[in-house]
């Protein structure tokens, strides 16, 4: 009893560190710097306020001047976190304070992960690499819904971890209403649900089948809401967004990062929100049917953009700081580079250690990263891709990084 009082005090411990060296930087950020919303901050705040007054999830979120007509097109997660700031009567300096919240829960959420399956020092090694994230410092001071995400994303695989074995259905349970709540913030989060239960019910398809089904329906309950008041304002169903086909759209146009839609592949105007996604979803088939190996070889580009640097939030310092219309400042880019070297370290670091130690890396613990890695690769390797897309990735990739530290225990599920 001793001996496990005394474990308790020493977790509490490293989580209160852990939590305190990772919300001083952030906290630094989101107060010193004079930033401003910008790229899609610019819409959150303005769909947060508008919330907070009451008046809705409208298209004004997405322009000023749009009419007061009911909105799906971004997820409703995240704007709806700020309005919660909002509604208590605090302005946007509090906005970047939650902000820097999330990613010190982040970094002891990642403590949390890899203590399941590793010693104290490697739990701490994991969640330091988090709290010093230059990135992860960084989304502090934007408006951008990365570090939201990435926090629930982190806290939702934790159910699944920690579950014994005779209770693993039950821990992908949480885990799969833990992500139908983060499809709020990002849909992507569905498609990590579809990848967890092919992976688990591959490893005993006649124990397991039943856990596609506790996929579907666990990540779908928190939807229900949601779901419901689109059919009804909408001019058809839609699940949580309806931009996903504007981004599939834009995934065949260039190199697959975002640019505008061209006026002549776009859809005509008129239509209305539903009708649109679905019409650029059929323009974007259309193209990809007509040119399959150029859809792959711009498939290859995007995964490259997606996985291979980290520079996007530091370029967005950088706009937020600098005159409107000036190109982005010099300090900026030299802080991209560095946040790059810090990700391809890591990431590296999470390759060598994975591949070093396969033999002993526990199962669960392999599913558990390999299953968002993958959904995100398919997802942006299809549709827009871009480096800020794998950051919620980061925190697993710690936990795998520093697993060559020491041998973790077996895994439960």
């Amino acid at each position: 009893m001793n001996a496990r009082r005394g474990q308790k005090t020493l977790w509490r411990r490293d989580l209160g560190l852990i939590f305190v060296l990772a919300l001083a930087p952030r906290l630094l950020c989101a107060v010193a710097l004079p930033v401003r919303p910008t790229w899609d901050g610019v819409i959150y705040l303005r769909a947060a306020e508008q919330l907070a007054r009451g008046e809705g999830y409208t298209q004004r979120a997405l322009r000023a001047d749009a009419p007061a007509r009911a909105n799906a097109y971004y997820p409703v997660g995240f704007p709806a976190t700020l309005a919660v700031v909002r509604v208590a009567g605090d302005g946007a300096r509090t906005d970047l304070i939650l902000q820097s919240l999330f990613g010190a829960l982040t970094a002891c959420a990642t403590y949390l992960l890899a203590r399941r399956y590793g010693a104290r020092r490697r739990a701490r090694t994991a969640a330091l690499l988090i709290a010093f994230w230059p990135t992860g410092i960084l989304l502090s001071a934007t408006w951008m819904s990365e570090a939201l995400f990435t926090c629930a994303l982190c806290f939702a695989l934790l159910p699944l971890a920690w579950a014994k074995l005779r209770h693993a259905a039950l821990g992908f349970a949480f885990t799969c209403i833990g992500l139908g709540v983060c499809a709020y913030v990002r849909p992507i989060a569905l498609i990590i649900a579809g990848t967890l239960a092919v992976a688990l019910v591959a490893r005993d398809v006649r124990r397991r089948w039943h856990f596609a089904l506790i996929a579907l329906v666990c990540t779908a309950a928190p939807l229900l809401p949601w779901t419901l008041r689109n059919a009804r304002v909408l001019d058809a169903p839609a699940l949580v967004s309806t931009n996903g086909g504007t981004n599939l759209l834009l995934g065949t146009v260039g190199d697959g990062r975002f640019t505008r839609i061209p006026a002549a592949i776009d859809c005509p105007d008129g239509l209305r929100e539903v009708e649109r996604d679905r019409c650029r979803s059929d323009h974007a088939l259309t193209r990809i049917r007509a040119k399959p190996l150029a859809f792959v070889a711009r498939a290859a580009m995007k995964l490259g953009d997606t996985f291979a640097y980290e520079s996007a939030t530091a370029l967005e310092l950088g706009v937020s700081l600098a005159p409107r219309g000036a190109p982005i400042p010099h300090w900026a880019l030299a802080l991209a580079a560095l946040s790059s070297i810090y990700y391809i370290l890591l990431l590296a670091a999470a390759v060598y250690a994975a591949w070093m130690s396969r033999t002993t890396i526990p199962a669960s613990l392999r599913v558990l990263v390999l299953g968002p890695v993958v959904a995100t690769a398919a997802l942006h390797a299809v549709s827009l891709g871009g480096d800020r897309y794998h950051l919620p990735l980061v925190p697993l990739f710690a936990a795998i990084a520093v697993f060559a530290l020491r041998a973790g225990r077996s895994s439960s599920v």
